[in-house]
């Protein structure tokens, strides 16, 4: 299936497949992925092995996450009349609201650090279900599901397998979505 941009102008929701963007609103989202590191946790913000594929319809988006990787999100365009909310919908039930500014690195811990954002349990946490990205503007609220799935599901989903995870992708001299 060829890589396509999906416009909802009901919505003001695109998803921008080629560039691996979602636009939500005035916003605009990245999903970048790492190695899940052994004890889930991370310090600061991890570097960017590339971002991991969208699919979706309507305000449901499909994101693959393998067993060994996480992501965090990359949030831009914000500004002083834009409300932003980003709640994780845990795979035991819970529901938790996430710390964000530019990023949204994970779930925070009380020890400061952050569980990572990734689809399998951790030591340290039951694994993410799903996201929802909400975005308040003057004149509208929206909001967007984003649904972690496995490899093999979004292919199903999107007829496109997702390149695993690549060690030697990160910064190299370039700008990532």
């Amino acid at each position: 299936m060829p890589k396509t941009s999906w416009r909802s102008t009901a919505t003001s929701m695109s998803i921008d497949e080629t560039r691996q963007l979602l636009s939500l609103a005035c916003l605009t989202f990245s999903f970048q992925r790492y190695r899940l590191p052994a004890t889930g946790l991370v310090d600061k913000l991890p570097t960017s092995l590339g971002t991991l594929p969208l699919f979706g319809a309507q305000a449901n988006v499909s994101l693959p996450v393998a067993e060994d990787e996480a992501f965090w999100i990359g949030v831009f365009g914000r500004n002083p009349n834009t409300t932003l909310s980003c709640t994780a919908i845990l795979r035991d039930g819970r529901v938790v609201m996430l710390q964000q500014d530019d990023s949204i690195m994970g779930i925070q811990t009380p020890t400061g650090q952050f569980a990572s954002l990734t689809r399998v349990a951790t030591a340290v946490g039951p694994g993410v279900l799903s996201i929802v990205l909400g975005v308040r503007t003057d004149v509208r609220s929206l909001s967007a599901a984003i649904h972690l799935v496995s490899y093999d599901a979004f292919q199903s989903q999107s007829g496109v397998r997702p390149r695993p995870l690549d060690p030697s992708a990160g910064y190299q001299g370039y700008q990532l979505p």
